[in-house]
């Protein structure tokens, strides 16, 4: 089997998973934070937006988010006091699902040769590109658990099981 293959299904079902645990929250439920977390789901929602930019860079891909994004959501950031500053759900949810979509695009087709090749998305890590984005299937989903948590204390509903 193709690694692809593989990785499609894993990205595929990654993706599905978090579009999931973002629908059906609203701005305000964006903000809520649970005790000994302060990263509330709009902060977690922009960090896994920011992240799968560097999914797509690895699998040689196009991806971009605003400038001011990065400084809001990007490794190593904290969530910031003035909610203001934050771009709203739906602006991020969309810039998800777009940069979801083109990543499963873009990787259709790609061979094993091509998943192979050493990258480095972040400098001082390299790493071949099926491990890369597969790492970022694996940062993303711990996230979504991240938000499933926070979604079991607004009452909603399960979304998995």
């Amino acid at each position: 089997m193709p690694k692809i293959d593989n990785l499609l299904f894993l990205l595929k079902t990654t993706h599905g998973a978090t579009k999931k645990t973002l629908d059906g929250i609203s701005e305000e439920n964006s903000l809520v934070t649970i005790p000994g977390n302060p990263n509330h789901i709009r902060w977690i929602t922009g960090h896994m937006v920011a992240s799968v930019v560097y999914q797509a860079r690895a699998l040689g891909l196009a991806a971009e988010i605003p400038k001011e994004w990065s400084g809001l959501f990007g490794r190593g950031v904290e969530p910031v006091s003035d909610n203001s500053l934050y771009p709203s759900m739906e602006e991020l949810r969309s810039k998800l699902s777009e940069i979801h979509e083109a990543i499963e695009k873009g990787a259709e087709g790609k061979s094993d040769a091509e998943l192979d090749v050493e990258v480095e998305v972040i400098p001082g890590w390299k790493s071949s590109a099926m491990n890369m984005a597969n790492f970022f299937c694996i940062h993303e989903f711990y996230h979504a658990g991240q938000v499933t948590m926070i979604r079991h204390t607004l009452g909603k509903t399960r979304i998995f099981g």
